[in-house]
């Protein structure tokens, strides 16, 4: 049976070649990541490789939770849009 490690860098390579990455941008990206989440900033296990839909231009790594969050949104109106939105409706929720 082979080891974790053979798994991983498998997987890495898939994806480079998937998101057209040079070898070890990956591993790079996770070291300036500290392997921790752009959003959250909790650990990765696993990580997904954040990418603009439009143009498939990689922008970091995400956890599974944030990416599925993120994954539905083109645009950082929308986005702003819904800090709008929670931050009107969960007012009263955050007044103790």
């Amino acid at each position: 049976m082979k080891n974790k490690t053979y798994y991983r860098r498998v997987r890495i390579r898939i994806l480079e070649k998937k998101y057209k990455l040079a070898p070890g941008q990956i591993e790079k990206m996770l070291e300036v990541q500290r392997g921790l989440c752009g959003i959250c900033n909790q650990q990765m296990t696993p990580y997904c490789i954040d990418h603009d839909h439009l143009t498939e231009k990689v922008r970091g790594l995400l956890c599974g939770k944030c990416n599925r969050v993120l994954a539905g949104y083109v645009s950082i109106e929308v986005l702003e849009n819904c800090i709008q939105y929670l931050r009107k409706v969960c007012e009263p929720c955050n007044k103790s």
